[in-house]
């Protein structure tokens, strides 16, 4: 043959015309190239064998040029990872290429797939990086292509190769089918009980006699257990406000639902195939890149986003339970509180993950969807210790690798809450010893924090590397701290609201409050200025150990100075905002928000194969309104057919809620009633 592949033209179509005599393959490989194509050929299956030769003897055909021209420059890659593995203390170069993130190339497979006789493949070595895309002859399989890269010496064992092809999709099993009865079904209770509903607030026919006479129609009340699924009921539950002094968590709520999504939504892409630009516009780098310039301190800090949903677990937690408790006469509640926490939040949160594990999967297509399968993996393996609130603990030195990341925050709150009722309990009988217990166990966590952070060298600076994440992130004896905050705060305000003698605080001290607490909060997100200019970040390590364990209980410090002069009517322009009417049915939402927003994310940047994200900030801010409003829609969906008419069951089944009453018949209706 005159034209001979230089290592990948049988294996990855990107070839170029080399004579045999050439020593480009006995440099890189230490055989020719005659020697690699045979040992790929020899490895594939006799129809691939006979493509890659076709295309070897047509090297010039147009076909096969818009081939290579629709993949990635295997050829420059592959010389740069050999030479490096056989000597990386002379090509610390490509290193840093690679680790700039500039080796991912999936070429263009929309070209690939216009090109008659061929398909598009995903090569990926191990770890995940980098990701190459190839336009080879449809006659090869997945299975030639990770065999051929099998076979080529000395290729085939520097990493384990991964390869897909576009056509990989993942089946609907049995379990997808039963999310979807299941979800068929509570469509169809919901339109049942509506239309009872609609048919019992309107007048029986026949009973016009009655309405005539100056009587009403005989009541046809739908079933009570129906009634908690009916369109009417939810929606109007939704939409209710519920006012109050506490109105302003609403807003608190919906901001901070929204700080979870706008981290989110620029952490996402980094996974595969991730940014092409990521280590220019992104990563702090000698003072460059998004995440060093004052602004991007916001996104930086919006871990915090987090905190805050603890401090309003803590406040909300023990403000009711505290009110639970005075009536009750026995300790019986107590358990009742944990098995209606349990009910409160499990079925949604079982639904919704398994929505997205069991039937969302089949959505996507291709190489870089395919990549979710190690995250089907780990629920397939772990699924049982998200139900039982365990998955921040087990297994232990795994949490990596937890079924659906972002549920680890429901086992810290639901561990929380278990310590709930005693906290109630020692205020009840002893307001000093309860405050002296929450301090005593802040202080506790944060102790530990600053010594985890110095014994096991952490950062909480994004790139620094390191176990942040499975030390000190998920762990509820380092993140406890925003909660007890909550709890003292709730039992302060209680107590305050409940002493009638006691005036509330004045018009200085409220403002006073407002201006500490926002002084406070702003000097923690952009306290990390000086830790995101490089990477490793600068400052001396004991200065990052001190943020890491202050500031996340400081922040919650600063929701409080910021809520309490809201909850008394002098919160200004802060309790205005946030107590917008708009966020009472929104903060509703939260919840299914917090659980949807990353299968959004997951079907915008890997249902399909396509070119790599360019960061740009106002395609991220674009991004950023077009996903929150997409995870708005499927949150109220989901909180009317599912989440909402769950608790509606589990109040009438466990607390004995009758339903509501039947509205009485509009003015409108009993005139058309005297007509008739």
């Amino acid at each position: 043959m005159k034209h001979l592949p230089l290592l990948l033209l049988a294996l990855l179509a990107r070839a170029a015309a080399v004579d045999e005599e050439q020593p480009t393959c006995q440099s890189a490989l230490g055989v020719s190239c005659a020697a690699a194509l045979n040992a790929t050929l020899a490895a594939v299956r006799p129809s691939c064998a006979a493509a890659l030769e076709d295309y070897a003897e047509n090297y010039e055909s147009t076909a096969n040029q818009l081939a290579r021209y629709a993949s990635a420059d295997f050829l420059t890659f592959i010389a740069l990872y050999v030479e490096f593995a056989l000597d990386p203390a002379k090509n610390i170069e490509t290193l840093a290429f690679e680790m700039q993130g500039h080796v991912d190339d999936l070429g263009d497979p929309a070209a690939c797939g216009t090109i008659a006789g061929f398909r598009y493949f995903v090569v990926t070595a191990g770890g995940g990086h980098p990701m190459l895309g190839a336009c080879l002859p449809a006659a090869c399989s997945a299975g030639d292509v990770r065999a051929a890269l099998a076979a080529v010496p000395l290729v085939g064992t520097l990493t384990a190769w991964s390869v897909l092809d576009d056509d990989f999709t993942f089946g609907l099993d049995g379990a997808g089918v039963a999310v979807i009865v299941v979800a068929c079904l509570l469509v169809l209770l919901a339109l049942t009980a509506t239309a009872a509903d609609v048919l019992a607030a309107a007048p029986a026919p026949g009973d016009g006699y009655a309405a005539l006479n100056g009587g009403d129609a005989p009541a046809r009340a739908t079933p009570a257990w129906l009634a908690c699924f009916s369109l009417r009921r939810t929606w109007g539950e939704w939409l209710a406000g519920r006012g109050g002094p506490l109105a302003c968590l609403d807003g608190v709520r919906c901001l901070s639902m929204l700080y979870v999504v706008y981290g989110h939504s620029i952490l996402w892409p980094t996974q595969a195939p991730g940014y092409t630009n990521m280590y220019e516009a992104v990563v702090p780098h000698d003072g460059e890149g998004y995440m060093a310039t004052v602004r991007g301190q916001v996104l930086n800090a919006a871990e915090f986003s987090v905190d805050t949903f603890f401090w309003l677990s803590g406040f909300l937690g023990a403000f009711v339970a505290s009110r639970v408790a005075a009536r009750a006469t026995t300790r019986g509640w107590i358990p009742k509180a944990y098995l209606q926490r349990y009910l409160r939040l499990t079925p949604s949160y079982a639904f919704i993950v398994l929505l997205w594990w069991k039937v969302l999967r089949v959505y996507g297509s291709g190489p870089v969807w395919a990549q979710q399968r190690g995250e089907y993996r780990d629920c397939a393996r772990t699924f049982w210790t998200n139900m039982l609130y365990v998955n921040n603990l087990v297994p232990f030195h795994g949490t990596e690798d937890a079924c659906y990341g972002v549920a680890w925050y429901l086992p810290n709150d639901m561990q929380f809450f278990l310590l709930l009722p005693g906290f109630v309990a020692l205020k009840r009988a002893s307001a000093a010893a309860a405050y002296a217990v929450l301090g005593a166990l802040a202080l506790a966590s944060v102790a530990y924090a600053w010594w985890a952070a110095y014994a096991f060298d952490l950062s909480f600076a994004t790139f620094d590397g390191g176990d942040y994440f499975p030390d000190y992130y998920v762990r509820p004896w380092t993140r406890i701290p925003p909660y007890l905050v909550g709890v003292a705060t709730a039992f302060y305000y209680a107590d305050a609201a409940n002493d009638k003698a006691r005036e509330p605080p004045s018009t200085r001290a409220a403002y006073g409050s407002l201006a500490a607490g926002l002084a406070v909060a702003a000097a923690l997100v952009f306290g990390s200025y000086p830790f995101y200019q490089d990477v490793p970040s600068g400052p001396a390590k004991w200065k990052n150990h001190v943020y890491l364990a202050l500031a996340k209980p400081a922040w919650a410090c600063a929701l409080s100075l910021l809520a309490l002069p809201c909850f008394f009517g002098r919160g200004a322009f802060v309790g205005g905002i946030l107590s917008l009417p708009v966020f009472a049915p929104l903060a509703k939402l939260t919840f299914a928000a917090y659980l949807i927003h990353p299968a959004v994310l997951d079907v915008l940047y890997k249902s399909s194969t396509d070119a790599r994200v360019v960061f740009t900030e106002v395609g991220w801010y674009v991004t950023f309104l077009g996903v929150s409003a997409i995870v708005l829609l499927c949150s109220l969906v989901v909180h009317l057919f599912v989440e909402q008419p769950l608790v509606n069951l589990e109040k009438h089944v466990l607390r004995g809620e009758p339903r509501p009453p039947r509205p009485a018949p509009a003015p409108e209706a009993r005139a058309g009633a005297d007509v008739v």
